[in-house]
């Protein structure tokens, strides 16, 4: 495709050449040239009076004299409801955007998006000015994501990236962060280094700006090395006097990556060399005051951190950006800094002004955030957590009372807010909001019961607990066994194709095609996900409220209890819940609890003749002596680390590891009926003796342990060696008539990447095949009980607010009830 095929206008172009290349050369970047081709434009009178008017409009958008400028848009005005031309109709749009002005043009521009009669380009950018008008002057995030879909789709049918789509694509990326969709944006920053569709051809500002852009995307997904990269990569491609907001933006990134790391000397020896940039070009691109007051407020140093946050903030509103992210973001890190000096009522304020009002009164922005589906949960959790510090400080449990009413508003309006329907988006609401959110819910809530000895707020803490641990795992416990309003079909899709992203993302997201291409794939799925199934979407995060007489009514026996841990930032919850009753105990340890768990560790590590006395101070006495000898826990933090019964006098106790106290009465169920069993073992009698050797070692115990077993279980089949095939376990683990899989292997937890847990199989010549934790996301299977008899099977990364990302986790979720594993290596 040519220039001519993507912004030809045949009624304006056709007959007036010296126009068409007034375009191009605009088009082509070259505004200098480009403008004094208007001005001669400007001067001939046209038989076609829509070419008039565009060439004015234009003229708006050049550094021309402003009182002309006034008076060419004040002309376009008087001819905006009449037959105004859809080309002159979008200079204008862009004009008011610029100048902070009212998009008089909103209602006609609105028709123009959807338009089957002007040219894709052109539909791609009457999109676009819509979602900068929803974005910028309304705070409407949503409908501002809607229009940049809507340009993006108009701008893909020109075959080419553009620079008007690559703004785009841009924006988009941007956009991805609020709607927590972090994958997709590596995918959008991906897309602006397909350099062969770039009309006009790249030059090292456009492969700049795209290292520039994915830079920035990067970090978020943990990829450290690869933000690096890309601002190396980026820098080499410009003169940083020559193009300094390309690179403030690179360097940009490297402040964050700094400011991660904790790396003071680096982040300061960066922000030098920025100033240093801004010294001698003139020009702020990326508000340093902003990043200084960032920094500060990170380095807990408060009184620092306001001067530049106040600054940035004057910056903002001279500026015009009410709604910016950038406003919000100071608003809040004002809020912070206040909070932290005590201040509560200028703390309060500022999350006011975030939400546009001029002073704070609670029952006003109460109402606000109950009405508004912009993201204000935020501004809410804010002040949740400013009532909740000047309790601390106080001790007035009216403050108490203040941060429960937020909370309550919070708990109503966060579904409609977070319309969380993938893995990702929920991982970073938790990583952002949802952490704090369900912590503090029960802080608060465990305060106010103390305090006022009121079930509900126990019940409170109950829900807020079981919710801040595993609601990832529990929406796909939903999905896989078909307790949602999903069909299977759609299930299946969309576990297979998280489990293909998760394979991709091992393998590097930079420049990946295919990685690419499921992303596009998941998004289309997550499309109609939310569109035709919104009541699963809504509940993504588990809406249903525990009851606490229902919760003790399913504890049938006096033996069995659940054992809930809670690891907050500096105590702990420890929760019992019985029969006839429920017990929360609140530790504040000021000892390090983290170096007595590493003990521990070492000790159960070594041989048991060896073992020395292994403290039992990691559980309060009094938690210990509530526990029954039938425990259905479920851990948090560091107590994921080790096992439970290893701490406990009492040798015979049984241990049931539970993702969560809604699944109790599942994981309850004992099972007597008959059923198949399958056993694997990774070495058999031929493969110990042969010469040939995987880079493994044999374990020639786990033949002995599987034949063994064999004996003494009927409907056992043994899968030993060359047999031990992955194909064979995948065929066994969805065979509906079997219930019991036993693999004595070798497994591998990386703790780096939650997604590296795998056992490791045969080959049928001998070989490894190895078999990760997601990819049991593709099966369905009805097997109940699972024993990983391999090294590190318990192991695997633990997610704050989502558990422990291990090979259990992926048996439970597809229905396995009683899953027994090793936490380190074993010998054979």
């Amino acid at each position: 495709m040519n220039t001519t095929d993507v912004f030809l206008i045949p009624e304006l172009h056709l007959d007036n050449p010296l126009l068409f290349r007034a375009d191009s050369l605009l088009f082509y970047e070259q505004e200098k040239l480009a403008l004094e081709l208007y001005e001669k434009c400007f001067k001939i009178e046209y038989k076609n009076l829509n070419i008039s008017p565009w060439i004015q409009a234009k003229l708006l958008n050049f550094p021309i004299d402003s009182i002309r400028k006034e008076r060419i848009y004040f002309n376009l005005l008087e001819k905006l409801n009449k037959d105004l031309h859809f080309a002159a109709l979008l200079e204008l749009g862009k004009f008011e955007l610029n100048q902070k002005k009212d998009l008089r043009s909103l209602h006609n521009i609105k028709h123009l998006s959807y338009s089957n009669s002007i040219p894709r380009y052109y539909v791609g950018q009457s999109n676009y000015l819509l979602a900068r008008y929803f974005d910028e002057q309304r705070n409407d995030i949503d409908s501002a994501w809607h229009y940049l879909m809507l340009s993006k789709k108009a701008f893909d049918h020109t075959k080419v990236i553009t620079p008007a789509h690559q703004e785009c694509i841009e924006k988009i990326t941007s956009f991805c962060t609020y709607k927590r969709k972090n994958l997709l944006a590596i995918r959008y920053a991906n897309a602006m280094f397909d350099f062969k569709k770039y009309l006009p051809k790249p030059n090292n500002v456009d492969t700049a700006r795209a290292y520039a852009n994915r830079a920035f995307m990067m970090f978020r997904e943990g990829d450290i090395e690869g933000t690096k990269a890309d601002i190396n990569e980026g820098l080499s491609y410009i003169n940083f006097k020559n193009h300094p907001d390309l690179y403030q933006q690179l360097m940009k990134s490297n402040l964050v990556v700094h400011m991660i790391q904790w790396n003071d000397s680096l982040w300061l020896q960066t922000a030098n060399l920025i100033n240093e940039n801004i010294k001698q070009t003139g020009k702020d691109y990326i508000d340093m005051n902003r990043w200084y007051g960032q920094y500060y407020t990170q380095q807990g140093k408060y009184k620092l951190a306001i001067p530049y946050l106040s600054k940035a903030l004057d910056q903002e509103i001279k500026d015009g950006y009410l709604f910016s992210a950038r406003y919000s973001t100071l608003c809040f890190l004002l809020s912070q800094c206040y909070e932290n000096l005590g201040d509560y009522e200028k703390a309060l304020y500022y999350m006011a002004k975030n939400e546009g009002f001029e002073s704070y009164e609670k029952e006003t922005l109460i109402t606000h955030i109950s009405s508004n589906k912009n993201y204000s949960f935020v501004t809410g959790l804010r002040c949740a957590n400013i009532y909740y510090s000047q309790f601390k400080k106080t001790g007035k449990i009216d403050a108490l009372i203040n941060s429960k009413s937020y909370l309550d508003v919070l708990d109503q309006v966060i579904f409609g807010q977070f319309k969380v329907a993938e893995e990702n988006a929920i991982l970073q609401f938790y990583l952002e909001s949802g952490q704090e959110y369900f912590h503090l819910g029960m802080d608060v809530s465990y305060e106010l019961w103390q305090m006022i000895k009121n079930e509900k707020y126990l019940e409170s803490f109950i829900n807020y607990s079981d919710k801040s641990k595993n609601s990832l795992m529990y929406r796909d416990i939903q999905m896989a066994q078909k307790q949602t309003n999903l069909p299977s079909e759609l299930i299946l899709k969309e576990f297979t194709l998280r489990a293909a992203i998760k394979e991709e993302k091992r393998k590097g997201l930079r420049n990946n095609s295919y990685f690419n291409r499921l992303i596009d794939e998941y998004t289309t799925l997550e499309e109609e996900m939310e569109s035709k199934y919104k009541g699963f979407v809504s509940k993504g995060l588990v809406k249903d409220q525990l009851n606490i007489q229902d919760l003790s009514n399913r504890i049938k026996s006096n033996a069995d209890c659940a054992f809930v841990v809670d690891e907050m930032s500096d105590h702990w919850y420890f929760t019992v819940i019985k029969k006839d009753g429920i017990s929360v105990y609140k530790e504040v340890d000021n000892t390090d609890k983290k170096s007595k768990v590493d003990s521990l560790l070492k000790i159960l590590q070594k041989p048991k003749s060896q073992q020395s006395f292994i403290p039992t101070n990691i559980l309060p006495k009094i938690v210990v002596a509530q526990l029954t000898h039938q425990i259905f826990y479920i851990p948090d933090g560091i107590y994921h680390r080790f096992p439970l019964n290893s701490i406990l006098s009492d040798t015979k106790v049984k241990v049931t590891h539970m993702p969560s106290i809604r699944l109790f009465e599942t994981f309850s169920k004992s099972s007597t009926e008959s059923f198949g069993i399958a056993l694997f073992a990774f070495s058999d009698k031929e493969s110990i003796k042969s010469k040939k050797r995987t880079r493994l070692a044999e374990l020639p115990g786990s033949y002995n342990e599987v034949m063994s077993l064999a004996l003494n279980q009927k409907n056992a089949i043994a899968y030993t060696g060359k047999d031990a095939t992955k194909a064979n376990f995948i065929k066994a683990y969805q065979d509906p008539d079997v219930h019991y899989i036993h693999l004595a292997l070798h497994g591998v937890a990386n703790s780096q990447e939650k997604d590296d847990v795998k056992l490791f199989f045969r080959t049928s010549s001998g070989g490894l095949d190895s078999l990760y934790g997601y990819e049991l996301l593709r099966y369905k299977s009805k097997c109940k009980k699972v024993v990983l008899s391999a090294c590190q099977s318990g192991l695997g990364t633990y997610e704050k607010g989502e558990g422990l990302f291990s090979l259990p986790r992926y048996f439970m979720i597809n229905g396995a009830t009683d899953v027994q594993f090793n936490f380190w290596d074993i010998e054979d």
